[in-house]
């Protein structure tokens, strides 16, 4: 067996040490070097050691940038941004959850808080927007102002309860509250509701069709049917088979005759104010 030259083992050692230390300074500034190894990095607790903060540290004159495991709770802790390459995405047992763009189809629930335009929107449920506006999915009714909707929309605020619903087969709109209603163009009322119920048209009206008044059918052959006395320029105009025994009555009232025959009389008007009035016949019927 030759003799080995130890100073001479020693410079073989000393020049393969700082080869690799340079092919690793190389790997290290992103030089031109292709490393293959089969063995991965592995932090283990051998000798009773903690796994916990084991990692990646590149240190430079200013700080150090860790990628290592945090305990408490467990996870992957860094102290850098991760940035994928286009079209990567953030998987989570083979599922996409994340990309550039698009929040997986697996993600049902989340805590945003602000979110730019959206587009095709699609909800399931119940719905609450700033405490203010509610949607019930099993009613299906919206309400504004209250959480509990009492029609299928219901505009709840201080001095009024206003309503859109349908109920046996008829639509109802309006206020539920003892608060009038008004029907209103160019910010101006042009037909009051009461909470008594009184109707008030406020502006020019034209009726395009029959009108009926206090009556249930309205003849074909007349564009206006009263059902009782009614009012004309302060003479109250109404009928009756003779002339009334009480009431109040204005000089000028009339009174049409409701069963004329040949000699009577067409009908009677008040010629003295009171109650029932003094009465005089009109209009003599020929024989």
């Amino acid at each position: 067996m030759k003799n080995i030259d130890t100073q001479q083992l020693d410079s073989a050692v000393e020049q393969i040490a700082v080869s690799l230390k340079n092919i690793l300074n190389d790997a290290i500034n992103n030089k031109d070097v292709r490393m293959k190894s089969l063995v991965s990095i592995d932090f283990n607790s051998d000798n009773g050691q903690s796994i916990y903060g084991k990692g990646l540290v590149w240190t430079d004159n200013d700080s150090g940038k860790q990628f290592i495991y945090r305990g408490n709770p467990d996870r992957i802790w860094t102290t850098e941004s991760i940035d994928l390459d286009n079209d990567q995405e953030y998987m989570i047992a083979g599922v996409p959850v994340l990309s550039e763009k698009t929040l997986g189809s697996s993600v049902r629930e989340s805590s945003l808080r602000k979110v730019g335009t959206l587009q095709n929107l699609n909800t399931q449920g119940n719905m609450n927007f700033d405490g203010t506006v509610f949607y019930n999915s099993d009613t299906q009714s919206l309400g504004i102002g209250t959480p509990s909707p009492k029609g299928i929309l219901n505009i709840v605020s201080y001095e009024s309860d206003f309503v859109i619903d349908s109920e046996d087969g008829t639509t109802k709109l309006g206020n539920i509250s003892y608060s009038n209603l008004d029907i209103v163009t160019d910010n101006t009322p042009r037909i009051s509701i009461g909470s008594n119920g009184h109707i008030v048209f406020k502006s020019k009206t034209t009726i395009k069709s029959q009108l009926g008044v206090n009556v249930n059918n309205v003849p074909t052959d007349v564009d206006l049917a009263i059902g009782g006395a009614f009012s004309f320029n302060n003479t109250k105009f109404e009928t009756n088979n003779a002339v009334p025994d009480n009431g109040s009555y204005t000089i000028g009232d009339i009174v049409w005759n409701s069963n004329p025959k040949p000699t009577g009389y067409v009908g009677w008007v008040c010629i003295q104010t009171g109650t029932p009035g003094e009465w005089r016949p009109f209009g003599q019927i020929a024989s």
